[in-house]
């Protein structure tokens, strides 16, 4: 047996020890703790009345010493990177808080004009950190980014402009996994997407809100689908890497949010699943075609199985979920028989197991009336699928 492969958790602390204790650590934690300075600084200073110049004045102040940091940045890159890159990186983030607060806060800037800005300030991030091939400047700049809305948030929970302004971030996100396979980056867009987004939810959330909610979940869904096939691609390896945190992640958290969006509304939550199987189907048939994505192709098609899966009960009563499940589990027996994958036919065994117990949650709701013939009644034909499919199972092994 070879080395064990260490777990997401050692993964996970390795990361964190590496950033916090390798290259240029003062600099790291100062820029971060810079961000939330100066944003604590606006604030305050506003509140308390200690700056009588106008509000246009102080933004642009503090916009013009976050210019000149970029240029010392710029011009430190060659000689000390981690210095130069880190400055860069901080710049861009103060940057991105002036503006989001000039649109938001005090309503200097209108939408369109802040929406431009932030579009050039992320191109720039990214063209920046794609040249110097930097993913500290990135991730330092994204991460200031992502917190300007949650440091400077008035409570008025405007989601449109929130989920608009996270949506410019994470397509420069997706634009920036099409050059280089930066997992850091990837990640913290994802965390800060669907977890301020999750806060968002449970604090403003209303029905009538669903209509301008519901595009923002289905297009930072799919970003964070397509962004772990571009990091597969741009690997080195013969067999591309395949990130299971969003690959995996991006379904569990995003579905979720979907039920909290369509309450009870079963056979919308049915839909989401068909549609969230179609879309995991598709992609494990065409990474197929490109045998680097062998291994991306069998965790996408996993995924489809158990969205579609999920989707029969949310659709039907018990009793055609139960026979749904049997065919299906005998299926699946097959298929992992016969390709020798054990993952495959114990799935299909659990399955069979499961349509057992929808069949027995049918009959509460079964009472026995002049209609229900003797044998030639539904679950009695019911029952008789059930055993076919266990049968067949057997016979197959």
């Amino acid at each position: 047996a070879g080395p064990r492969e260490p777990d997401v958790f050692d993964k996970a602390v390795a990361v964190v020890k590496g950033w916090l204790f390798e290259g240029n650590v003062p600099v790291k934690l100062g820029v971060l703790v810079l961000l939330f300075g100066v944003a604590a600084a606006i604030k305050y200073a506003a509140d308390a009345g200690w700056l009588t110049m106008p509000i246009e004045l102080r933004l642009a102040g503090i916009a013009a010493g976050a210019i000149a940091g970029l240029v010392w940045g710029l011009r430190s890159a060659a000689e000390r990177p981690a210095f130069g890159l880190s400055i860069q990186g901080g710049a861009i983030g103060i940057l991105l808080l002036v503006v989001f607060a000039a649109f938001r806060n005090y309503q200097v800037l209108d939408a369109l004009p802040a929406f431009v800005l932030v579009l050039v300030l992320v191109a720039g991030a990214s063209v920046l950190a794609v040249k110097q091939n930097a993913p500290a400047l990135a991730v330092l700049g994204f991460i200031g980014g992502y917190l300007a809305p949650v440091l400077l948030s008035t409570g008025s929970g405007n989601h449109v402009a929130l989920f608009s302004y996270y949506a410019v971030l994470n397509a420069a996100v997706f634009a920036i996994a099409w050059q280089r396979p930066w997992r850091a980056l990837n990640l913290v867009g994802f965390v800060f997407t669907f977890l301020i987004g999750g806060i968002w939810g449970a604090k403003y959330y209303q029905p009538e809100k669903f209509a301008t909610v519901e595009p923002f979940l289905v297009l930072f869904f799919l970003f964070y689908v397509a962004i772990p096939v571009l990091y597969a691609l741009a690997g080195r390896q013969k067999n591309g890497k395949v990130d299971g945190t969003l690959l995996f992640g991006t379904p569990l958290l995003a579905f979720p949010m979907q039920v909290g969006l369509l309450g009870d509304d079963r056979m919308g939550l049915a839909a989401s699943a068909v549609f969230v199987a179609a879309i995991y189907t598709g992609l494990a048939l065409w990474a197929r075609r490109n045998e680097r994505l062998r291994d991306l192709a069998q965790s996408a098609a996993g995924m489809g199985l158990v969205f579609a899966t999920l989707a029969i009960p949310l659709a039907l009563t018990a009793r055609w979920t139960s026979a749904a499940w049997a065919l299906q589990g005998a299926g699946m027996v097959w298929l992992g028989l016969r390709q020798d994958r054990r993952l495959v036919r114990w799935s299909g065994l659990l399955l069979l197991v499961l349509a057992g117990l929808a069949w027995m949650v049918s009959l509460f709701h079964f009472n026995l009336g002049t209609e229900d013939r003797f044998l030639f009644n539904g679950h009695a034909l019911n029952l008789g699928l059930l055993t076919l499919a266990w049968m067949a199972g057997s016979l197959l092994y």
